[in-house]
């Protein structure tokens, strides 16, 4: 009877183990990881794109993709920047944290003019748009509220396009 009992234990956690592998691997799995690649952005005027995809889907349960289209005038200020992130997790709560996160920031940013945002959940996929025009954006109030900002406007309070560009390959995108 206890070799019986051993053997049955044994079995017990071979299928707990191979089970619990298998769960963490579908979820992967199901994650996609070309979110920027599929991406429905209309990019043919912008003066620059850029983009970034984070895969933290093993250790955080999701992934993200973001792409993010500059336009600037002939002098290299930019004007105007539509982008569209999204995340992508099985997991409900994180869809959520993200979603009142996004909203949260883009509301404390909109104060300054300028900013139009959607942010939307639906089937496992958050989708955030935003588009800012910098010509209606006091960006010198923005600026005194917000001093990380600073370093990326010329003397006159505006945003180049090497100093955005410059912005976003810091933190992980590439651009063209």
């Amino acid at each position: 009877m206890k070799n019986i009992f051993k053997y049955l234990t044994i079995i017990i956690c071979i299928i707990l183990i191979t089970g619990c592998g298998n769960n963490k691997k579908e979820q992967k799995e199901e994650l996609p990881t070309d979110l920027v690649k599929n991406m429905d952005l209309d990019d043919k005027d912008a003066t620059a794109v850029c983009s970034a995809e984070f895969d933290y889907a093993d250790t955080q349960g999701y992934a993200t993709g973001s792409k993010f289209l500059i336009y600037a005038d002939e002098d290299g200020i930019v004007n105007k920047i539509v982008s569209r992130e999204i995340v992508v997790s099985n997991d409900e709560e994180i869809l959520n944290l993200f979603e009142d996160s996004l909203n949260r920031n883009y509301d404390s940013f909109s104060q300054y003019g300028g900013y139009t945002f959607k942010v939307e959940i639906e089937d496992n996929k958050l989708t955030s748009d935003v588009t800012i025009e910098y010509t209606e954006t006091d960006l010198k109030a923005m600026a005194a509220d917000n001093e990380s900002l600073e370093i990326y406007l010329n003397d006159d309070n505006q945003l180049t396009l090497d100093s955005v560009k410059a912005m976003y390959i810091s933190s992980g995108a590439t651009c063209e």
